[in-house]
């Protein structure tokens, strides 16, 4: 009897391990997991990179910390 709780593993073929760590390998993509839902994505790491690029110099992202109390 397995525990209701906790996941079985993916049953995968041995070609589709192959693919996965050949993906993994691969330094010209970035495998992660997307911001909504349980979800994995693979990008180009230009893409990628351009992106999170993008973001850090989002000024509306940034915030101040000021507000916060400091405990130390």
């Amino acid at each position: 009897m397995t525990d209701a709780f906790s996941p079985s593993p993916p049953a995968l073929a041995s070609q589709e391990w192959a693919a996965v760590k050949e993906l993994k390998e691969d330094k010209g993509i970035v495998i992660a997991r997307a911001d909504k839902e349980n979800v994995t994505v693979i990008m180009d790491r230009k893409i990628y990179e351009n992106k999170i690029a993008a973001k850090l110099q989002d000024t509306a992202l940034l915030y101040s910390t000021s507000n916060f109390e400091h405990t130390h």
